[in-house]
Formats: structure tokens, C-alpha cells, sequence
């Protein structure tokens, strides 16, 4: 639930006290409920939940002052809208960092309790008003080492919930549920058994340092830290300070990963070795009363963009000699309140390894003027430049306190990135640059000479190198000629894979326009880390259903995709076992644009299987399905979704033991019954024997003379999101079976479990009676999920 970029009106005329009132929204109405600490706006329809949150969030902001004496601002505006456009399994909860929590959900059904379907919502405002606690207080949120502010949140956010729990109970929740269990310190502590994400890991490391040095250190810590106000590349190291200072302890430093404490910056970019020329084309150099100007842009702005926890970072080469840097200028345009923050904003000067030579600091009060796009010049103490540097600039921004900064799209390549020293480094997803230029001045007089001379080399070398800096752009709207075009689909797909895993921007020819920009993302990682194209084959619909015919109805049928499928291969080996390809198994979908097959969806299917790297490539089809038929995955687009299918093969078995139990159940024997249905299943009758006995013997009774005479599988995955109209009705049964959470009751290994469906039709006759049963294959054997049940 990290902070996101969200540009919201600020409300205004808020009621207080404990009074409802109403305000327009768009062009519904949007009902207020105040609070002690909280305010609430909500559409009428959720005006229960909106009260529980509203009770909720009171007593979680008490509860951070009395158990960690954090203090949190006042009010804090929670949002509720509903956004049925999205669908109804739509839910998105997060935060300005600053006073503001804003809850979307596409219908009533999210705010369930997870048991039925909804979010982990009590958990979720816990969870918020950890992260205001955090970035409330810290001068700049970028750089906050990955893993720790979430973990932060998620700690907090369960001690929380689980404190609430205890003082308020099930029943403050418009569907009562132990939200201690499912969401608190319940949850908390089997994750820290399975997870290993740097999250996970931050936060158990403030549950050791809770539990070792107790509360009241941790509480110690954590406010002598924020009342330094730190930036996020500061905080770990103040908070470890803070830590080794309160408990007396040296080694409580030890108790923080490693991961945390020396992060590395996370990489993101196409050229991260800026000290190739090349990479300087379209730079202007404007030279003239002592000073040099760099820019790129044209003096008009195409767009804008406020980038929460980045910042706005491009590239600049010196001429030659010694040059210092004299002022950074840029074009913005602030937004949020009326009046400015009382806060500064950061530049950063970094050198070719993207290491801070510098930071510089100006305040927000520049821009007093809310809207007023301006160019602003600021002005540096001098520094002298590297050969090549980054500038940063970084305003902390939040959906609600900001300044945009402009860009200009008429440059010939990208030299801007979204950037953060000591934290990330990422190329921007369009060719564009930042509005931001700098003033240079010679920083002796040898250089002040011959500057006017070297600025005309530097100009005229750049422009050389036009030919191969314009090689390296990926455009999405250039026309790439391949000609003789192929007609043959299947080679228009190996041309494409060819080119794309290469990232050679051939790829973009045979692709339709509508998916161009997908694919230049693409390439661009793959001109990273390129691959090798494998093998490929048809996937086409046949009786059996099997694999391949599940992968064509998915993307042809039931996502619509294009009108052929393809099952695509491509493979990369490490250096450390060069002996194992790596394979991934891709679908490539095709259309006709403009009379011309041409890809119209590409993505990855199936996750890595390992394969001997002397297998012939055909052989990869083969070491796929042994790797199906092993876990039960039969798509991607279905992992983590509510379960799988069986092959075709593997139906045969489930079907046997499906027909075995019915006879049994229809013979009365129902101790061999209660013996091969699946516990959660026990567990929901009691699993008491006479009991079960006494309800199938009143069951038969209705049923009495009435035999199987039909038992049909079904041949489909179920995928929460894509499922056919047919299987909505079993997702909701599954739900009902094992809960929103299916890992609680099939244990870490559920997305492993294979659920085979079953239509059985009874008939005596005259009679007919239709039921849908489910077949759970543990291990190998295969279990009942229910019973007919008339």
C-alpha cells in the first residue's frame, strides 16, 4: 500500500462534531460523518461501513499515541468512493503521507471481511495511518531503503488491528469477523514463517526488536528518530543509531537485514553507463557572457508529471576543462493547498555511478502561486562537474502537496530518468525529457580561454553521433519496414519472438499499433538481458481440451485477444549452471491489421521450467506438461487465483474416484464416505459419523430409487477475473468451501492443488436431478469437496 500519485481535489466545509453531512462528488452525492480524529466522506450506500471506519480509525490513531506515543495529524480525511466501472472485485486503499486515506472499492463485496471475499480493510487503515506516522515526519520519503517503510506499515498496522480487536471486538465491523486472526498478529506471525520479501523481513525485524528490548525501547527509538526529521536515505541509519542509543546495545544493530541496512539502488535502466557520448545527442549548448547553458528542451511543454517516492533526474556532459555548476533551472507548476509547504525541496548534482557529488536545497515558497506554471532558476553554491552527471530533482510530492514538472516529448532520444540516489534509477516509459537545464561557468581560467572553442567541439561531436544515437531509440508510433512481409502467420511469430528477445526493434513491424508501447517496454528490457527463441507451435482448440487448447480458448475465446494463439519458448542459462536452459512459456496472439497478420497480445503463460541444455528444442513441450501434470498449474493467468484444473489424462482418475464414493453414498456406507472427503469439508459437519449418517440417510430418502446415469467433467480452469460465465457459480462455492484465502485452508503449498469439476445427473425415470461436484487431488490422492445435496 505504497503512497500513489493521485491528484484530488482538496475537500473543503466539513462538518464537525458527530453530524452527517453531504457534499457533491462528481455527479453523485457524497454523504460526512466527523469524528474525534477522523473524517469520513461516503457514498450513501456504504454509510454502515463508513461509521465502522470512522470508529475504527478513531481508536487506531489513540492507539498509536498510547502504545508507540506516536502522534498523528488531525483529522485525518478518509475517502471512501465506490467505482462499480472497475469491476466488482475492485479494491485500492492508500494514502497522501500526509493527513489523507483514500478507499476505492467496486462494490459492497470488498468491504466484506476476507473470510467472504472483501479486503483486509480494518487491517488496511492500521495499516495507512502507519505510513502518515512515517512520512508525516521525515523530510523526503525517496530513498527509504526498499522493503522498510512497507514493513514498517505492516508491523504497526497488525500490532494495531490486533489491539483493536481486543478493545472493540468482532462486532464493530459491519460483518463480524476475528480480524486479529485474519488480518493482526495472527496473520503476521505465519507469514514470517513462509515470506522472505524485504517487507516481511523489515517487519519481523521490528517484531524481534519489540520482543527483545520491549515497547517501550521500540517506542523510544522510533520518536527519537522522526523528531530529527531524516530524509529517507537517512532514516535506517538514524533509526539505528536511535536504537543502539536507547537500549544500551551495540548489537541491536544486528537485528535490522543487511538487505535494509546497505541497500542496493535498484537499476531500472536501458544505458546505465552514461559516459558514452552517444547517449548526449540533441544536447544544446549555448554559450554566451561567461556561462554555458545545457538544455534539451524546446521551450515547450508537451506534459507534466509529479512522481510520489521519485524524482526527476537527467543526464548532462561538460565540454572539456574544468567547469563548475552555477544554477539548475526548470519548468513547474506547483499544486495541493493555497499557500505553499513550509518545506524545502531537494537537487541533487550525482556523477557517471550516480553517487551524490552534492545536495542543494530550495523551498517550496518559490512557487507560492497554486497553478502558475514558471520557469524557476536556482541558484547553486558552485560545484564542480564530473565529465558526465545526473541532476535529480526531487520535491517529496503526495497526492495532495506538490509540483509538477514539465516535459518535452520533440527531443530525438530519452536523456531524463525517474530517479532517487542511493535508491533507484529507472528510464522514463516515453521519449521525452525533463524541462530542466543548468548553467555552467569555467572553473579556471585555462578552461575560461578555450571555452568558446570547446563548446564548439563538443557541439560538433555530438552532432557525429546522430546516426547511432538514433539507432537506439524505441519509438512506439515509428514505422519499421520489413518487406517481403511474411503471410504465413507462423513466421510472422518467429520473426517477432526473434526480434523481440534480441531487443531489436524489428519486433515493432509485425506488431499492431494499439500494442507498440507494450512492446517498446519490452525491448527495452530485453536489449538488457536478451534471450534465445526456442521452439513454437499452434495452439489450437480439440476435443480433449488439453494444454494447448486451453491456452487458445483463454486468449482467443475468453480474453478476446486476437484470433490466433501461438505457445512461444524462449530460454536463458546463468553462468553458474550452464548446464540448465531456463525456459519461460509465452502465448503470442495475432490479428489481421490492415489485410497483414500482426501480434496483437504477447505475455508469459507459464513460469520457468529447467531443462537439460542438450535437449533439442521440440523436446521443450514435453518437459512442460511433465511440469503440469507434477503441480496442476495449467496457466499462468490463473496462479494465485482461486485454483486449477487437471490435463485431460489426468480427469480419468478424479472421475473414478468420484463414481467409487457415489456408489458408496447411494449404498449407505457412509464411513467409507466421511474417509475420502476432504477435512475443511469434515470440519464444516462436525465430522461426527452418526451425525453425517443421520443427514445422508434423510438425503437418499428424497432420492430413493433415483441412479447415477451421467458424470461429466469439466475441461477449464477457473481464473477469478477471466472465468466463463459457466464457472462464477463455482467460485463462489469454493469460497464458501475454503474461504477468500484459499492458503489457510489447503496450507503454503495451495497453489499446487488440483480441483477437478464434476456435473452428475441422476435419473429414475421420471426424475432428474443435476448437482456439481468437487474433487481436490492432495498429493495423489483425490478428495470430495461435497455431496449431492437435493
Amino acid at each position: 500500500m505504497m503512497v500513489r500519485l493521485f491528484l484530488l481535489a482538496l475537500l473543503s466545509g466539513l462538518i464537525g462534531g458527530f453530524n452527517v453531512g453531504f457534499a457533491q462528488q462528481g455527479s453523485g452525492q457524497t454523504e460526512m460523518l466527523s469524528g474525534k480524529h477522523f473524517r469520513v466522506s461516503y457514498p450513501k450506500a456504504l454509510q454502515a461501513y463508513a461509521k465502522a471506519l470512522l470508529q475504527i480509525g478513531d481508536a487506531a490513531w489513540e492507539a498509536y499515541r498510547e502504545l508507540y506515543n506516536l502522534t498523528l495529524p488531525e483529522p485525518i480525511e478518509l475517502q471512501i468512493r465506490l467505482v462499480p466501472e472497475k469491476g466488482e472485485k475492485f479494491a485500492s486503499l492508500w494514502t497522501d503521507g500526509r493527513r489523507f486515506i483514500f478507499l476505492e472499492v467496486g462494490s459492497e463485496k470488498r468491504l466484506l471481511s476476507p473470510e467472504r471475499g472483501g479486503a483486509h480493510n480494518v487491517y488496511g487503515i492500521c495499516h495507512e495511518l502507519a505510513h502518515i506516522a512515517l512520512y508525516s515526519r521525515v523530510s523526503q520519503i525517496a530513498g527509504i531503503p526498499e522493503g522498510f517503510a512497507e514493513g514498517w506499515a505492516h508491523y504497526f498496522g497488525s500490532v494495531i488491528t490486533s489491539h483493536l480487536f481486543e478493545k472493540l471486538g468482532a462486532e464493530v465491523y459491519p460483518d463480524p469477523h476475528n480480524y486479529h486472526e485474519t488480518s493482526g498478529l495472527g496473520r503476521l506471525l505465519k507469514q514470517f514463517e513462509t515470506r522472505k520479501d524485504p517487507s516481511t523481513l523489515a517487519a519481523k525485524s521490528f517484531y524481534e526488536i519489540e520482543r527483545k528490548y520491549g515497547r517501550q525501547k521500540l517506542s523510544e527509538a522510533v520518536n527519537r528518530t522522526l523528531s530529527q526529521r531524516p530524509s529517507g536515505r537517512d532514516l535506517v541509519i538514524k533509526f539505528v543509531e536511535a536504537l543502539v542509543a536507547v537500549t544500551g546495545d551495540a548489537e541491536a544493530k544486528t537485528l535490522i537485514p543487511e538487505q535494509i541496512l546497505k541497500p542496493k539502488v535498484r537499476m531500472g535502466t536501458e544505458f546505465p553507463d552514461i559516459a558514452q557520448k552517444w547517449l548526449y545527442y540533441g544536447l544544446k549548448l549555448e554559450w554566451q557572457d561567461g556561462l554555458l547553458r545545457l538544455r534539451y528542451d524546446d521551450g515547450e511543454k508537451d506534459g507534466q508529471w509529479s512522481i510520489a517516492g521519485s524524482g526527476h533526474g537527467i543526464i548532462f556532459c561538460k565540454p572539456k576543462g574544468k567547469w563548475q555548476l552555477l544554477a539548475v533551472e526548470f519548468y513547474g507548476a506547483r499544486y495541493g493547498a493555497l499557500q505553499p509547504p513550509d518545506e524545502d525541496f531537494s537537487i541533487f548534482l550525482c556523477d557517471a555511478n550516480f553517487k551524490v557529488v552534492r545536495e542543494f536545497k530550495a523551498p517550496y515558497s518559490l512557487f507560492a502561486q497554486r497553478g502558475e506554471w514558471k520557469w524557476k532558476r536556482i541558484v547553486v553554491e558552485p560545484t564542480e562537474v564530473p565529465d558526465f552527471f545526473y541532476i535529480v530533482i526531487a520535491f517529496n510530492p503526495t497526492a495532495t502537496k506538490g509540483i509538477y514538472m514539465a516535459y518535452d516529448s520533440d527531443v530525438p532520444i530519452s536523456h531524463s530518468r525517474k530517479a532517487f540516489p542511493d535508491s533507484h534509477l529507472f528510464d522514463t516509459e516515453k521519449v521525452y525529457d525533463w524541462m530542466i537545464r543548468c548553467y555552467l561557468k569555467p572553473a579556471d581560467e585555462e578552461t575560461a580561454r578555450q571555452a568558446a572553442e570547446t563548446v564548439r567541439q563538443l557541439e560538433s561531436e555530438l552532432e557525429g553521433l546522430k546516426e547511432q544515437a538514433l539507432a537506439h531509440v524505441i519509438r512506439p508510433d515509428e514505422e519499421i519496414v520489413v518487406e517481403p512481409y511474411p503471410d504465413d502467420p507462423a513466421e510472422v511469430v518467429r520473426q517477432f519472438v526473434s526480434a523481440l528477445v534480441k531487443g531489436d526493434k524489428r519486433a515493432m513491424a509485425f506488431t499492431v499499433k494499439g500494442r507498440r508501447e507494450r512492446v517498446a517496454q519490452a525491448l527495452k528490457f530485453y536489449r538488457r538481458q536478451p534471450q534465445r527463441f526456442l521452439h513454437f507451435k499452434l495452439a489450437q482448440r480439440n476435443p480433449e481440451h488439453d494444454f494447448f487448447s486451453r491456452m487458445a480458448k483463454r486468449v482467443v475465446e475468453v480474453r478476446k485477444l486476437g484470433e490466433l494463439c501461438f505457445a512461444v519458448w524462449r530460454t536463458f542459462t546463468s553462468e553458474d549452471k550452464p548446464s540448465v536452459l531456463y525456459v519461460n512459456t509465452d502465448f503470442v496472439a495475432l490479428r489481421r491489421e490492415d489485410g497483414r497478420w500482426k501480434v496483437s497480445a504477447y505475455g508469459t503463460w507459464w513460469y520457468t521450467i529447467d531443462i537439460p541444455a542438450s535437449a533439442k528444442p521440440e523436446e521443450v513441450e514435453r518437459y512442460l506438461l511433465e511440469q503440469v501434470r507434477a503441480t496442476g498449474i495449467t496457466d499462468y493467468s490463473a496462479m494465485g487465483r482461486t485454483c486449477y484444473m487437471p490435463l485431460p489424462e489426468d480427469l480419468a482418475e478424479a472421475e473414478k474416484t468420484i463414481r467409487q464414493v457415489l456408489s458408496w453414498w447411494q449404498d449407505g456406507k457412509d464411513e467409507k464416505v466421511l474417509g475420502v472427503l476432504h477435512p475443511k469439508s469434515k470440519t464444516a459437519i462436525g465430522g461426527d459419523l452418526k451425525k453425517f449418517a443421520e443427514v445422508q440417510k434423510q438425503v437418499r430418502a428424497k432420492m430413493k430409487g433415483i441412479k447415477l446415469v451421467r458424470l461429466t467433467p469439466h475441461r477449464d480452469s477457473i481464473v477469478q477475473h477471466e472465468q466463463p460465465e459457466e464457472f462464477r457459480t463455482v467460485e463462489q462455492t469454493l469460497t464458501e468451501l475454503f474461504g477468500a484465502n484459499p492458503e489457510e485452508a489447503l496450507g503454503k503449498n495451495w497453489l499446487y492443488a488440483r480441483i477437478a469439476i464434476f456435473d452428475a445427473e441422476f435419473f429414475d425415470g421420471k426424475r432428474t436431478k443435476k448437482f456439481r461436484l468437487f474433487a481436490i487431488k492432495e498429493g495423489n490422492r483425490w478428495l470430495l469437496a461435497n455431496l449431492p445435496m437435493p
